[in-house]
């Protein structure tokens, strides 16, 4: 008889026994999230982005003035080797300059004499914007015999800012 009486053994829908507890209620099945929950994960999330988004916005700024220097040394290397084969690559000021240089590297120069004849000289992977950007940390060296492309780093104090003369060497 035990088995039948519903006081003890409960609802088998409900979970609780209402009738050992008579206190509780029965589970309440949770049905979904709640409007109150959404608001508070919605307010949570854009707390974080306010905080993370300058310094996602530092980390970008940064890795693109890493790129901009690495592209200006790949052009400087480039460009103390084309003045080493001798070959006249670099656009003066009164031309166009250091952005007009690297366009004219970007588009590529053949060397066309020597141990390397024919052999193509090309930076292909520079974009227009970037180019304006690697122009700062470029300037033109007007060396002995040759014009070639030198790096320096705008924020090193140490250093002239525009082209640099060198007078042949007695």
């Amino acid at each position: 008889m035990l088995r039948s009486d519903p006081d003890i053994q409960g609802s088998r829908r409900g979970g609780l026994a209402t009738g050992v507890f008579p206190g509780r209620r029965r589970a309440r099945r949770n049905r979904g999230i709640g409007l109150n929950e959404v608001l508070i994960t919605i307010a949570i999330i854009g707390v974080i982005a306010a905080i993370a988004s300058p310094i996602v916005g530092k980390i970008w700024e940064n890795a693109n003035e890493a790129k901009t220097k690495q592209n200006a040394k790949q052009i400087e290397t480039m460009s103390a080797q084309l003045a080493g084969l001798g070959v006249a690559h670099v656009i003066p000021e009164s031309m166009g300059g250091v952005a007009a240089t690297v366009r004219l590297l970007r588009e590529g120069i053949i060397i066309p004499s020597g141990p390397m004849a024919g052999s193509p000289f090309r930076i292909p992977h520079i974009a227009d914007e970037e180019i304006e950007n690697v122009e700062e940390y470029l300037r033109i060296v007007y060396d002995y015999s040759e014009l070639r492309l030198e790096f320096h780093d705008p924020e090193d104090t140490g250093g002239a800012s525009g082209p640099i003369f060198y007078s042949q060497s007695p």
